[in-house]
């Protein structure tokens, strides 16, 4: 026979029985104790809501999580440039949560989701995205790797009607005898096969009022074909919708990466550098890993 409906750890006495016309027999009474009640977890319910307070390198994660029956040991989001493989954590309280990023890369698409970790495991909320946005860049050093999706607050634009654009390439820069891997990370800026076409790379907006002595540094190559590489000139603005001016024309032994310093004139609030490539039948130019940074005065720049 199936008992059900018993009381969990409690001891029961039971004992067969068979009934005649002549009386009932039993059998030896015997006991068993019913076993503990299985223990029904109810997870914590996680909630991911949409991020607020975006800037050019900030952001405010939002989201909500609601306790179940178990204690909840870790809590707060996780997010990443969305480009990027790892996850980055962040704790945060209270049933309401909320964790303020800063040190965002400007014109980038981030991913974060809310989570809570109780001794079952972790419980995650929906993954969401947040694009920061193109301001004035103020924090220096500046560093531009060329490592998104896409160049983000950079514009690139034709000097010459149907130029070839600048590109993001994640493949070694390729000149007529020479393979160059970009100097960091996995990318790096190039504009290739434009014969007697020129096209501008322009940075963002720059706020350089309070450099007293900036500079900039950077990586580039110039890619040769048969003896002729292309012209790559740096050049500066003072205001957005101003002139650009030649700063430079950088001339490096072509087929290597070159690393120079470069003053940069007259700074302003609302500063812009661009790098213009001229076709002479060469193979291409790259630039990879600029820094815009305060050079102290009296030393030599790095």
């Amino acid at each position: 026979a199936t008992l059900s409906a018993l009381t969990a750890e409690t001891e029961y006495t039971f004992k067969a029985f068979a009934t005649t016309a002549t009386g009932t027999v039993e059998g030896e009474s015997m006991t068993f104790t019913t076993t503990a009640a299985p223990v029904v977890v109810t997870p914590p319910t996680v909630a991911t809501l949409a991020a607020t307070a975006i800037t050019h390198e900030s952001a405010v994660l939002n989201g909500t999580i609601t306790a179940g029956s178990e204690e909840i040991t870790a809590q707060g989001f996780k997010y990443k440039a969305t480009a990027a493989a790892d996850w980055t954590t962040v704790n945060a309280t209270g049933e309401t949560i909320t964790a303020t990023l800063t040190t965002l890369i400007s014109g980038t698409e981030y991913a974060f989701k809310a989570f809570a970790t109780t001794a079952t495991g972790t419980v995650e909320g929906e993954t969401m995205t947040f694009t920061t946005t193109c301001g004035t860049v103020t924090s220096f050093p500046y560093v531009e790797s060329f490592e998104g999706l896409d160049f983000a607050c950079w514009t690139v634009s034709a000097v010459t009607a149907g130029a070839e654009p600048w590109e993001l390439d994640d493949e070694p820069v390729y000149g007529e005898d020479i393979v160059l891997s970009p100097v960091y990370g996995n990318q790096a800026a190039v504009h290739t096969y434009i014969f007697e076409e020129s096209s501008r790379l322009a940075s963002p907006i720059l706020d350089l009022s309070s450099l007293t002595n900036p500079y900039l540094k950077l990586s580039y190559a110039r890619l040769s074909f048969e003896g002729p590489a292309e012209t790559l000139t740096v050049q500066y603005r003072t205001t957005a919708d101003g002139t650009w001016t030649t700063l430079t024309t950088l001339s490096g032994t072509p087929d290597q990466w070159i690393l120079d310093s470069i003053a940069l004139p007259t700074p302003s609030a609302t500063y812009q550098i661009a790098f213009t490539s001229e076709g002479v039948d060469g193979y291409g130019v790259a630039v990879d890993y600029l820094t815009i940074y305060n050079a102290i005065a009296g030393e030599e720049p790095e």
